[in-house]
């Protein structure tokens, strides 16, 4: 099948497949496929620690200011139960499509890995294990126990309202479909909504990113949520023509009421190994009991 074709196809594909992983990495019109790993682990303002691993599949079509993408990953949590992989949270790895986009994944990420840089490749998309991208619940179960499947799909259409003179501004819709098991604590069993607003400016080989958003929570059954504001802001430095490097902090509300709000700082890397590949890594430290602890990632995205 010849990438012509392919790219005709890929709107169908994303909705029937759901798509995989991290989110797409390059700017160019056109199909991009990631593939990524992610792991975390906290207590997320519980007495248990959680431990989740993630391999987050995804793609992404890019026509003109308009990106459209879809993802879901594959998730193996470890814990009492106290933690919901929501996907939900801040603009990070999964976030908006501006320049090299701005905020860590974890419990402050936006809907795991749907989001990815528009016009830029700079900032992983997953720059926070989607995985992570959850509620704390508190202690909710005395045993432990190991549950392992497909996370919610997450579909996602961004707009590149302006592209000039190294300024960036983008505006994203998210939707998450309950897919995931909730009774095997995969997913909330909710459909969840977020609009995010980003913008990136360039001074040289250096930039700045920042971003605001709302999230509409679907309530699981018995766990009363609210509505959700979150932002992020960060910046890097292009090292050399194929490799970048930056920071980044994430603040979100809590989802329950009276909870600590989520706070995330990560550390990433993005190098393009050749005009069509593109690895990237991060880590991520949370600032409050809300967060994970720490949490690191890699992803890998091939352009047609």
């Amino acid at each position: 099948m010849t990438h012509k074709k392919l790219r005709r196809l890929f709107p169908a594909l994303c909705v029937a497949v759901g798509a995989v992983g991290s989110c797409g990495v390059f700017a160019a019109d056109g199909l991009t496929i990631n593939v990524g790993a992610d792991y975390s682990s906290g207590k997320y303002g519980g007495t248990e620690r959680t431990s989740i691993v993630g391999i987050p599949l995804s793609a992404k079509y890019t026509t003109g200011p308009v990106t459209l993408r879809v993802s879901v990953p594959w998730l193996h949590i470890s814990g009492t139960g106290a933690v919901i992989p929501s996907g939900l949270g801040g603009i990070g790895s999964s976030s908006g499509t501006s320049g090299s986009g701005s905020g860590s994944g974890g419990s402050v990420g936006v809907f795991g890995c749907a989001a990815d840089n528009r016009s830029g490749a700079r900032k992983p998309e997953d720059n926070g294990p989607c995985a992570t991208t959850a509620v704390g619940l508190g202690t909710v179960a005395a045993v432990r126990r190991t549950e392992e499947g497909f996370g919610d799909v997450v579909a996602a259409v961004a707009y590149n309202a302006l592209n000039a003179n190294g300024l960036l501004l983008d505006i994203t819709g998210k939707i998450k479909f309950a897919t995931a098991s909730e009774t095997r604590g995969l997913g909330s069993g909710k459909t969840d909504y977020a609009l995010q607003l980003e913008a990136e400016k360039t001074l040289g080989k250096g930039y700045f990113n920042g971003g605001i958003g709302y999230k509409w929570l679907g309530e699981p059954t018995g766990v009363p949520l609210r509505n959700v504001w979150y932002g992020s802001f960060g910046g890097g430095l292009k090292l050399a023509d194929n490799t970048t490097v930056g920071v980044s902090y994430d603040y979100a509300r809590s989802a329950r009421s009276g909870g600590t709000a989520g706070q995330e700082l990560s550390l990433y890397a993005s190098q393009r190994l050749s005009k069509n590949v593109k690895l990237n890594g991060n880590v991520f430290r949370g600032l409050s009991n809300a967060s994970p602890d720490w949490g690191l990632g890699v992803n890998l995205g091939y352009s047609f």
